[in-house]
């Protein structure tokens, strides 16, 4: 009797036909996409459940599988990876990102004997590897011994340079540690671990590895906008002879994409293994002539016949997008093309629109490196364990993970708190840097800064006058505990605001005279800077936590850390989680407002200091910016090279070791943005609309979605 799967999160069927050719009974396969029912259900066996997974229960589930609790063999999941994936933008709070959480509620109530989830190796670092923490403690909390290792698809017969995170978790009542169920690879000399995503491979350990000749050179040619159906000489090779098998000369999904007259012109100068960098400057998009010879390398890069293909990506139409132009043609790889990259045999028909196609592709499991794990898990299942795996990490260690990839008992996972506090309060480091970069002064030049509170002080106040006198940069600053926050009032025509953080700078004023009675010089009060520090905002109140924080302490205040480490969901009690939207709307106002507020004379101007998650969730509404490194380690939004700007984005993260002798944790900053208004305003609402409708292509993504949704109930419309 052959094993039964459920495929969730099929997409296209990359990962349910990989089950098929291993020998599984696909019982059920399930997808949000009704485009991707169109393609699995003419291609594979099983039913097709069209839905969102958060809307449906286990029981109807089950029901559709024909199947109980305890009795199903492999749960296979491939959760969407764009938020986990370093192509898409990687947003921390991304709804997409928790959609793990639906695979470990179903697998709770389904109890299938092992449980597969794919996704790319993003996951591994994303906030710090929380989520990889939270699946595998989630697979644990379940009864599941799960192990993960990062594999390559190229490794198992693939002709493509793909990686992908595999976690594997087998249901404890099997007695099969955590660890097996990975399969060796088949092709090159690597053994899983000793290679490294998005690192470099020497040729020595690509031998055998199927390159782009061996995978799509008997297709026939064809130009920019244009599709062929039939092919014009025999396959060439193992590899093409399984692709084409069952077929009698009538090839489908063999269409590439339309170009531009200019894009035609730059690859028409490209030769194989050259990119953007060897075109010339003048025949460049106007967003790229400014970009460094180091950054964008594989734009517009022309595909080698001796080559190994790069991964596959929804965008691969586009030639700006990668490496996806034909080692001979002037255009980029067509769907059938792209689909052999995949592992996708040429009988497997992609349905839907074009646009669809493309995102079918682009997205699916590599099949041969589904059908291999496939294969290696009905071997485990039938008792005829193989190798288990050993260090899947060593060249990348993930601190919890153990010697075969699974979770280390009684280490603590990775931080996931954030600044959820009703108070703004900057280290002073990050404080000076930010004062000196909206004075001008050198990094290496002494600066005071103080509250102005310290002037009620007779030891702070003679502090300040002394470097007044001996004409030092002193500055003060106000905030909200510290001298108040200071703030513009609400007019009939413009808002009420304040400042979280008011700098000043003080100097000695030769003119100006002494106050009667006092020995203290005359003092200028020179140009205000404002400085902004933006924090998460949640769905729920803190309120809650607080209060009950508060009691613990009330009633356990002898042993009040270990009983809070014992009950942590006490200090996060009604909060849901971080409202992203929420976070860019209300600050990115806040923040255009105050930068064209303090455009003045009397103003140095404004700096915002953003922890790196705040940042990550602002990409979407942003239009993922490029973002342009200066000669002093700043960087630039967009095609702006403004020389001395007076706004400021500081993107910082707190460090996960505590600092010394109980100190807080030490602030390390990870990007200075020089910006303005105008230019975040033009990402905000020219970049990100403009990348919403089109995906990265000429087509309106709306119009798409509406044809597809109407094609559900009028097939063949459009």
């Amino acid at each position: 009797m052959r094993p039964a799967a459920i495929d969730l999160f099929c997409g296209a069927g990359g990962a349910s036909l990989g089950l098929v050719q291993a020998g599984w009974e696909l019982r059920l396969a399930a997808d949000a996409d009704p485009t991707c029912w169109l393609t699995h259900t003419a291609n594979l066996p099983g039913r097709f459940l069209d839905g969102d997974l958060r809307d449906i229960d286990a029981g109807s589930l089950m029901n559709a599988a024909n199947t109980s609790p305890g009795e199903l063999d492999l749960l296979f999941a491939g959760p969407p990876c764009q938020g986990f994936s370093i192509i898409g933008s990687r947003v921390v709070w991304d709804e997409r990102n928790n959609l793990f959480k639906e695979v470990l509620r179903l697998a709770a109530e389904l109890r299938p004997r092992c449980v597969v989830i794919e996704n790319v190796p993003g996951l591994a670092t994303l906030a710090k590897g929380a989520y990889l923490h939270a699946i595998l403690e989630g697979l644990s909390a379940l009864g599941y011994e799960a192990a993960c290792a990062e594999l390559l698809a190229a490794q198992y017969g693939a002709p493509q340079m793909r990686w992908r995170l595999i976690i594997i978790g087998w249901r404890a009542d099997l007695g099969i540690p955590a660890g097996y169920g990975f399969p060796r690879p088949t092709a090159g000399t690597a053994e899983i671990g000793e290679l490294l995503p998005n690192c470099t491979i020497p040729a020595w350990q690509t031998k055998g590895f199927v390159t782009t000749a061996e995978a799509i050179s008997d297709l026939p040619p064809v130009e920019a906008g244009d599709q062929v159906s039939h092919y014009a000489g025999p396959p060439v090779g193992p590899f093409q002879t399984v692709m084409r098998a069952g077929l009698n000369g009538e090839l489908a999904n063999h269409y590439a994409a339309r170009l531009s007259p200019a894009n035609l012109a730059r690859l028409a100068l490209i030769k194989p293994g050259q990119d953007w960098r060897d075109l010339p400057r003048e025949m460049l998009p106007s967003s790229m002539r400014r970009a460094l010879r180091k950054d964008h390398t594989r734009r517009y890069r022309r595909m080698t016949w001796d080559g190994v293909p790069r991964a596959v990506i929804t965008r691969f139409r586009d030639p700006k997008s990668g490496e996806y132009t034909h080692p001979e043609q002037d255009r980029t790889i067509t769907i059938r093309e792209a689909a052999r990259l995949q592992g996708f045999p040429d009988r497997f028909v992609f349905h839907g629109d074009r646009s669809s196609q493309y995102d079918q592709v682009g997205n699916a499991v590599p099949v041969p490196l589904a059908e291999a794990i496939a294969a290696e898990i009905r071997r485990c299942i039938d008792g005829q364990l193989g190798d288990r795996l050993w260090a899947p990490f060593r060249r990348r260690p993930v601190p919890f993970l153990g010697a075969h990839g699974e979770l280390v008992p009684g280490l603590p996972g990775p931080r996931q708190d954030w600044l959820v506090c009703p108070y703004r309060a900057l280290d002073d480091g990050l404080l000076a840097d930010m004062v000196k970069r909206l004075y001008g002064i050198p990094t290496l030049d002494p600066v005071l800064i103080r509250p102005v509170v310290v002037l009620n002080d007779e030891a702070g106040r003679t502090e300040i006058l002394a470097a007044i006198s001996g004409h030092r940069r002193m500055f003060v600053y106000f905030q909200d505990k510290l001298g108040g926050e200071i703030g513009l009032s609400k007019t009939a025509a413009s808002p009420e605001l304040s400042f979280d953080i008011t700098v000043v700078e003080l100097s000695a004023d030769p003119v100006a005279e002494s106050p009667p009675g006092l020995e203290q010089p005359g003092i200028r009060i020179g140009k205000y800077g404002v400085i902004e520090l933006q924090t998460t905002d949640t769905h729920g109140s803190y309120q809650h936590a607080v209060t009950a924080l508060t009691n613990a302490l009330d009633l356990h205040a002898a042993g009040f850390p270990e009983v809070l480490a014992a009950n942590p969901e006490w200090a996060g009690r009604r909060i849901e989680g971080p409202n992203i939207s929420n976070v860019f709307k209300r600050t990115f106002y806040q923040i255009a407002f105050k930068f064209q507020v303090t455009k003045r004379e009397t103003s140095a101007g404004c700096a915002l200091a953003l922890p790196q998650p705040v940042w990550d969730s602002w990409q979407p509404f942003l239009g993922a910016p490029d973002l342009h490194e200066q000669t002093d380690g700043t960087f630039r939004l967009l095609d702006d090279q403004t020389a001395s700007p007076t706004d400021w984005i500081y993107v910082f993260d707190i460090d996960t070791e505590p600092g010394p002798a109980g100190r807080p944790a030490p602030i390390r900053v990870g990007l200075v943005i020089g910006t303005d208004a105008a230019t975040l305003s033009r990402a905000a609402f020219e970049v990100a609309p403009a990348r919403a409708v089109e995906h990265g292509g000429g087509t309106d993504a709306v119009a798409e979605a509406i044809a597809r949704r109407l094609g559900r109930y009028l097939p063949g419309i459009g």
